[in-house]
């Protein structure tokens, strides 16, 4: 049992140089776990000299594991990402990371380390009827609408979803109760990102048809100027002059 205990209050991580040692981590600590680059609170593993820290269950994973967003085949514990830039883009939560991340090279996947964590299942208080399930991305409608925020859902990323009432939404609205709030708040930047990001390019083509319509006009005013106040557009694209006399 002792032997066992100090097994426990110390390892070899193949990610450090040094013994990490466990430890009570606070939130004012301002650690952040090498693995997943979120914020240590709690039991942590930690080498104090060099500030580097693993959250526990960061540290005690395995270097190959089967996950069911990729059953297909195993994925590997990388260190860091293998691709030329350094970063990679997580199939969960579609954002770039530079942390360990679960690979594999065939298919080219690739999860954060906290998003592989999440629960495949959830009940939430606003669905009691039917516990809500992970859906791992894919195609789908591209107006799908999250039920509890009601701002648009990207379906290729991962939500949560009840098949049989048509009901689901944002894995950072559903989850909110049940995840870490680091992996919560990464999850609600990444929507509100791309919340962002739809709103930039419906603002974008408003935009650009207010140019258009500009040049047509000015299009319009100097076609008038040469051939006389009865000349008509008959096309809404200023770059092709085609005309009729009233």
């Amino acid at each position: 049992m002792e032997e066992e205990n100090e097994q426990e209050q110390s390892l070899i991580h193949i990610s450090h140089l040094h013994p990490l040692y466990l430890t009570d981590v606070q939130p004012q600590d301002h650690q952040l776990c090498h693995a997943c680059r979120l914020r240590c609170g709690g039991r942590a593993y930690r080498c104090a000299p060099c500030g580097y820290s693993l959250h526990a269950a960061c540290a005690r994973l395995r270097r190959t594991l089967r996950h069911p967003a990729h059953p297909a085949h195993p994925l590997a514990l990388l260190l860091t990402p293998p691709y030329p830039d350094g970063t990679f883009a997580c199939d969960a939560c579609r954002r770039s990371s530079t942390a360990f991340t679960l690979h594999c090279s065939r298919c080219r996947f690739d999860l954060h380390l906290p998003c592989a964590a999440m629960p495949q299942t959830l009940t939430h208080r606003s669905h009691p009827q039917h516990p809500l399930a992970l859906v791992h991305g894919g195609s789908g409608p591209a107006g799908y609408v999250c039920d509890l925020c009601r701002a648009g859902c990207d379906v290729s990323r991962w939500f949560y979803a009840c098949a049989a009432c048509d009901f689901g939404g944002h894995v950072g609205c559903f989850a909110a109760e049940s995840l870490p709030k680091e992996l919560y708040e990464l999850h609600q930047q990444a929507d509100q990102e791309m919340q962002d990001a739809s709103s930039l390019a419906s603002l974008q083509l408003q935009q650009q048809a207010l140019q258009q319509r500009q040049q047509a006009s000015d299009a319009m005013a100097r076609i008038r100027r040469t051939a006389g106040q009865n000349a008509v557009m008959l096309t809404a694209d200023p770059n092709q002059y085609v005309w009729r006399w009233r």
